[in-house]
């Protein structure tokens, strides 16, 4: 049996997101497209024959305890699947965290095809465990480019993805927990939800947010105004992102905004295809 593998974990932003009901679980039901991108980070499990599961992280402000979802990851498959070995699994951390990117549910699905890869267990079997973790993991399990969500994230259809997307994305360092997000924008008044729009670029999580955190309206701003083509902010926040048509005016924002705040994270990325690494 193999023993170790290390797979890549790609980060998403949000194309749209619409909330379309409150669910008797405490759950929404969501309208969401989800664009993989090519800001990624690593997972590296080993197995070990002791029945424990261990986890580090380069990233110091990631928690490497049981609140981590590789930790829950690993929990549900080796419950679920009768193993008895223990693993030992690294996180080298590149996406922020808390960001709306989708990165701990990355890492989730990636620590779960991993282990599937090691105990040859099929894919198939793991999106029932997937939903279990969290609403944006089953996307990242199906591997998909672009796809439409719908449910609470599970319900999942393939859209064709031909486009390179040419991506700038800011990261203040603010953690929004989803949890937040869905509450604050529940308590709004005159807030109803409505299943009838189909637009993109539009996110109703950036009401709550931009409330709360002024600036992240002022980022998005500042994006149309420095040549993007569309600014949206990314799942529950707090990365604010533009779509540029050319690489030139992208590289001039990028200067831009890394000299006004020199503290945040400014990073391009692109539209992440399925088979590429």
């Amino acid at each position: 049996m193999q023993r170790k593998i290390t797979l890549p974990s790609h980060a998403k932003v949000n194309l749209s997101l619409k909330i379309t009901a409150r669910r008797e679980d405490g759950f929404h039901d969501i309208d969401s497209i989800f664009q993989a991108i090519n800001l990624l980070d690593e997972i590296t499990i080993e197995v070990t024959d002791a029945n424990s599961i261990e986890i580090t992280a380069s990233n110091p402000e990631l928690p490497t305890d049981s609140s981590n979802l590789c930790w829950k990851a690993a929990e549900v498959f080796k419950k679920a699947f009768n193993i008895e070995n223990g693993v030992k699994i690294h996180i080298e951390k590149r996406i922020p965290v808390s960001a709306g990117l989708g990165g701990g549910s990355g890492n989730a699905a990636a620590t779960l095809l991993g282990l599937a890869n090691l105990f040859e267990i099929e894919k198939d079997s793991l999106f029932s465990l997937a939903i279990e973790l969290g609403s944006d993991v089953p996307f990242f399990l199906t591997g998909f480019s672009l796809a439409r969500g719908q449910g609470r994230g599970e319900i999942l259809s393939e859209l064709p993805a031909t486009e390179t997307l040419k991506f700038l994305l800011i990261n203040p360092g603010i953690p929004i927990s989803a949890g937040w997000a869905y509450k604050a924008l529940h308590l709004e008044k005159g807030y109803k939800e409505n299943v009838q729009r189909d637009i993109l670029f539009e996110n109703e999580l950036e009401r709550p947010a931009f409330k709360e955190y002024p600036l992240l309206e002022m980022l998005k701003q500042e994006f149309r105004e420095h040549g993007a083509d569309q600014s949206l902010m990314s799942g529950s926040g707090s990365t604010v992102f533009g779509v540029y048509s050319s690489e030139e005016v992208r590289e001039t924002a990028k200067k831009y905004f890394k000299a006004k705040y020199p503290d945040f994270l400014v990073v391009k990325a692109e539209t992440y295809f399925s088979g590429q690494n």
